[in-house]
């Protein structure tokens, strides 16, 4: 870690009272760099083509909470270090008189003031233009009268998936699937298509990208429902 900023830091004493000491919650974000030539750092997916810094590093931050007694005198000792998950996380006073950290770790998440975050580059090869590659989103439970939804991964609000490259179906794969022991069957790229939320698409399953503003429509077809995607670079 490089460094780190401290926004926040109002006291706040513990609600059940168990622990005569009170709370205070320390908010900020933390700065750090990597160095891509470290043996330790090759397990990080295209590290090394990162953009780097004046001392070849590779520069991220993230969010982060911690809750601990305003008097470290009356702290535990222990320190738990919770992982948010989908960026919902926070820290809050403890018990027993524990300190309690949460800190941001997924850069696919668009921050917010109320979810733990995090910022990294993005990867470009030796022309300057991004990396590309396949991307994976599925279509849960699909009603068959449904006619649009957004491209998004993981439950309750989701995370927005890489914006396609092209938007042509030739270069991407949709599926459609009854269920999870189920034969994968490929839709024909004539009959879906990516669009917008104001697209009209009559007769054609379009798929959504990025944003809940991109949505796809489709004719229901009978005993099967489009339960996962592929879209290509």
């Amino acid at each position: 870690m490089s460094r780190d900023s401290l926004l926040n830091r109002p006291p706040r004493a513990n609600p059940q009272k168990i622990s005569p000491s009170p709370y205070e919650i320390l908010r900020g974000h933390f700065y750090g760099e990597l160095n891509p030539a470290d043996a330790h750092n090759t397990i990080i997916t295209d590290l090394k083509y990162a953009p780097r810094n004046a001392r070849g590093n590779v520069e991220y931050s993230a969010t982060f909470e911690i809750a601990k007694p305003v008097d470290l005198s009356k702290a535990s000792g222990v320190l738990f270090y919770d992982v948010p998950n989908r960026g919902n996380g926070f820290a809050g006073p403890d018990d027993d008189g524990h300190i309690r950290v949460v800190s941001g770790w997924q850069g696919d998440i668009a921050p917010s003031k109320s979810m733990q975050t995090a910022r990294v580059p993005t990867a470009t090869g030796n022309d300057g233009k991004p990396i590309t590659g396949l991307v994976l989103a599925r279509f849960n439970n699909v009603a068959p009268d449904k006619k649009s939804t957004p491209i998004v991964a993981g439950l309750m609000a989701g995370v927005a998936r890489p914006l396609p490259v092209s938007l042509a179906t030739e270069r991407a794969h949709l599926y459609r699937q009854s269920g999870d022991d189920q034969p994968l069957l490929e839709m024909r790229a004539s009959d879906w298509s990516f669009g917008e939320s104001s697209r009209k698409v009559t007769g054609k399953m379009a798929a959504a990208a990025f944003s809940a503003d991109l949505f796809h429509s489709r004719v229901p077809r009978p005993n099967a429902k489009p339960t996962a995607t592929h879209a290509s670079r």
